[in-house]
């Protein structure tokens, strides 16, 4: 493994790559101002995953925040909450050259910034219910006006 003056991990080679690929094939990684923006896998160029951060500025409070990921098999963008919650996920899936899918998924916080509901991509909303003191004790959802239980009872020994 190799590392920059400020400790971020520029190649790792491992046991496995040594043993299927080469000892000249290492997995390389790259930063754009100390954050990641790049990972290179060994053999085939389209193993690589790029991250991109929003630029001074932008909305849905992204300046300076992960927004993109893309891999070869799509990407998956982020938005986020006041407080840096994320609220929005949008996952694009390559199929074929022909055939893009998108897949969205949603969340709200509470005022503690606790998850309140997930929605996910078929319309489903999970909804989350806290005790007293924070804890989650029951998830439940609606899909399509249709309520269902999905964990009825948690329970919390006496160390939480």
């Amino acid at each position: 493994m190799a590392y920059d003056a400020y400790g971020n991990l520029l190649t790792k080679l491992t046991a496995e790559l040594r043993k299927r690929i080469s000892d000249k094939a290492p997995v390389t990684y790259t930063y754009d101002y100390e954050r990641l923006s790049e990972v290179l896998y060994p053999k085939n160029l389209f193993n690589r995953v790029t991250y991109t951060y929003g630029k001074p500025g932008e909305k849905y409070n992204r300046a300076g925040r992960l927004v993109l990921v893309e891999d070869a098999s799509g990407g998956e963008a982020y938005y986020y909450g006041n407080q840096g919650e994320v609220v929005k996920t949008v996952r694009s899936v390559m199929v074929s050259t022909a055939d893009v899918r998108t897949y969205v998924y949603g969340a709200t916080y509470d005022s503690w910034n606790r998850i309140r509901t997930m929605t996910y991509p078929d319309g489903e909303v999970v909804t989350y219910h806290y005790n007293a003191a924070g804890q989650i004790v029951r998830l439940s959802g609606n899909k399509q006006g249709r309520e269902s239980v999905i964990v009825d009872r948690i329970g919390y020994d006496k160390d939480g």
